[in-house]
C-alpha cells in the first residue's frame, strides 16, 4: 500500500500543478499544445515519454482489487499507455507493423 499512496501522491500533486498553470496561463497552454501536434517529432518524444511513465506505473502497481486508491492509479498507468502508444501512433506510419512485433515480443518474454 506504500507505493499505492506514493504514486497517489505524486501524480495527484502533478496534475495539481498542471491544472493550476492550465487556470493562470491558458493561452500559453493552449499555444503549446497547438506547436506540439503540429510537429511529428514532438508528438513521437511526449508519446515515449508517456509510454514509460504508464508502464513504470503499470509493471510496478498493476493492482485491481485493493481499493480505490490503488484503482485509480492502476487505471492512470494504463492510460498513460494507451496515450503514449496513441501519439507514436499518430507520428509513425509503419507504427502497425511494428506494434504487432512488439506485443509477439513482449508475449514471448512474459510467457517464457
Amino acid at each position: 500500500m506504500a507505493t499505492t499512496y506514493f504514486l497517489a501522491r505524486l501524480i495527484g500533486l502533478f496534475m495539481l500543478s498542471v491544472g493550476a498553470g492550465v487556470l493562470l496561463q491558458s493561452a500559453v497552454f493552449i499555444s503549446v499544445l497547438n506547436d506540439l501536434v503540429a510537429s511529428r517529432t514532438a508528438l513521437f518524444m511526449t508519446g515515449l515519454a508517456l509510454l514509460l511513465l504508464g508502464l513504470l506505473v503499470v509493471l510496478d502497481h498493476n493492482v485491481w482489487n485493493a481499493g480505490f486508491p490503488a484503482l485509480a492509479v492502476t487505471l492512470i498507468g494504463w492510460l498513460l499507455i494507451l496515450r503514449g502508444l496513441y501519439n507514436r501512433a499518430m507520428a509513425t506510419t509503419y507504427f502497425l507493423a511494428r506494434l504487432i512485433g512488439l506485443f509477439y515480443l513482449t508475449w514471448a518474454g512474459f510467457s517464457a
